[in-house]
């Protein structure tokens, strides 16, 4: 149902977002890794090289932005 309806999609995925996600904001970029991908890439070793490709793309991000990245960067 959730790969067919689009509505029931969004739902799913702001659900997700609200129970998973947001109570981890604040705690590091590490935790919101941990909170979305965390089976697939924390304590994995074949898929290191991922969770290093995303702390790059947001640090460049946040010096783009002119924002600290803060510590707490991996998972």
């Amino acid at each position: 149902m959730v790969a067919n309806d689009p509505v029931v999609s969004f739902k799913g995925s702001l659900w997700y977002w609200m129970a998973a996600v947001r109570p981890v904001i604040g705690r590091g970029f590490g935790e919101t890794i941990k909170a979305i991908n965390g089976r697939v890439e924390c304590g994995v070793p074949a898929a290191k090289d991922r969770a290093q490709h995303r702390i790059q793309f947001y640090t460049d991000y946040c010096k783009r932005f002119g924002v600290d990245p803060e510590p707490n960067l991996s998972c």
